[in-house]
């Protein structure tokens, strides 16, 4: 007989209950014999595919969305108690930005059943994933994490995470998948431990001539030895530079400003050093007035090579270069004495015409001369102040023999009358001629 056939008796089942004595049972009908191969092959199977020495694993969590800042827990449940000396279980990052790893602080008081955990990073130094080690005797597990508040605005970020089938577990169940929430606010000290810098300036237009000033507001004091900053030239010229004339006297909190030129002498931004324990600085340049016209220039600079921050700030220099006019030229005259007014100051402001050389401007004495004039021969016609300041200026553009007409594009008179025995209060009249 085969090894593999088994003799079993056969019993009917369905007979009346009867009593048995000795060792004879009246149920008892026969034998039968089977081959028993199959289940051979079926405990082989169930072994290798269902055995229960090897835990199931089931990874899960709580929550689909977690704000920086907050706890995450990733929760493992097993089949069966972990073997002696604990299971190895592996994570996959499915989906995930290279900066993952740094985005998680595992907290092992709050964990629990988990006596390790080393994130897996590729050869290029990107994560791929992790080991975790969940200890002997346990049936759960859980890591808790803290999503670390980076403080760098990169916007909220998806995250999947899978288990990976080895020898040592089964696995059953689907990803993990939660979006970490972007609560980044620009303040606080960034990933690196190095303040996090914020570049703005007052200004978005600057004249030739004026001071500009770009400011640094800091998270946290600058550490010890000062911080140098680099800026980026984003767009302008590449006589930017010369444009530049740094003041250090009215800058704060800056111990030195150099500007980086590459290899063809174009300027390609500049290094400013920030003093030790400031948390605000503030370059002040004057952008130099060169008379060159080469019309209005738009700037951009940039913050660049810290981790920690990422901004920009844009303004436009305004050629105001007297060879190629576009400003507004002023004159006053002071106390002069008017009859029935009292002392009265004139200021004149004449818009020239685009491309009028500065040799051709009036005269201030010519100016004041002619305002004399029709003091002399026209006040006496009018009654009011308001009147002799439209009329005065008209006067100026079109009956003064100055040219002004000819060569602008209009011409705006403030007069200011001070108090007096008849005026108890000041008055201040405008008038504005366009041509």
């Amino acid at each position: 007989m085969s090894d593999n056939l088994l003799t079993l008796p056969t019993y009917n089942i369905f007979a009346e209950p009867q009593t048995s004595t000795g060792d004879s049972n009246p149920l008892l009908v026969g034998e039968f014999t089977f081959d028993t191969s199959f289940l051979e092959q079926l405990d082989l199977f169930i072994s290798s595919n269902f055995n229960p020495a090897v835990p199931i694993v089931t990874l899960s969590s709580d929550v689909t969305e977690v704000n920086e800042g907050e706890n995450l827990a990733l929760n493992f449940d097993l089949s069966s108690p972990v073997p002696a000396g604990g299971l190895v279980v592996e994570l996959d990052l499915i989906e995930g930005s290279d900066s993952i790893a740094q985005g998680f602080e595992f907290l092992p008081e709050a964990s629990s059943n988990i006596t390790n955990l080393e994130f897996l990073i590729n050869d290029t130094g990107e994560p791929t994933g992790a080991e975790v080690t969940i200890a002997e005797g346990a049936t759960s597990a859980s890591i808790v994490s803290e999503i670390v508040a980076d403080n760098l605005t990169e916007g909220d970020e998806s995250v999947s995470l899978g288990l990976v089938d080895l020898d040592a577990y089964d696995i059953t169940g689907s990803s993990v998948n939660f979006t970490i929430i972007d609560t980044s606010t620009g303040e606080g000290d960034g990933a690196s431990g190095v303040p996090v810098i914020t570049l703005s300036s007052d200004v978005t237009e600057v004249n030739e001539g004026e001071n500009l000033a770009l400011n640094f507001d800091l998270s946290s004091p600058v550490p010890a030895g000062g911080l140098v900053v680099e800026l980026d030239l984003i767009e302008g010229s590449d006589s930017i530079a010369q444009g530049f004339e740094f003041l250090p006297e009215a800058s704060s909190n800056i111990t030195n400003l150099e500007f980086l030129i590459n290899d063809t002498g174009e300027p390609t931004g500049a290094e400013v050093t920030i003093a030790e324990g400031a948390t605000s600085a503030s370059i002040v340049s004057e952008i130099v007035a060169d008379n060159l016209t080469e019309g209005d220039e738009s700037v951009s600079l940039g913050l660049v090579d810290l981790d920690t921050y990422d901004v920009g700030i844009n303004f436009s220099i305004i050629d105001t270069s007297t060879d190629l006019n576009t400003s507004v030229e002023s004159v006053e005259v002071e106390d002069v004495s008017v009859p029935f007014l009292g002392d009265v100051d004139f200021a004149v402001a004449i818009d020239y015409d685009l491309g009028i050389d500065a040799s051709s401007f009036v005269d201030e004495l010519a100016i004041s001369d002619s305002i004399d004039t029709y003091l002399a021969s026209e006040l006496q016609q009018l009654d009011s102040s308001e009147l002799m300041v439209d009329d005065l200026a008209e006067f100026l553009v079109s009956d003064s023999g100055l040219g002004i007409g000819s060569i602008s594009e209009s011409l705006t008179l403030d007069v200011s009358i001070a108090p007096n025995a008849l005026i108890p209060e000041p008055i201040l009249v405008s008038s504005t001629i366009s041509v």
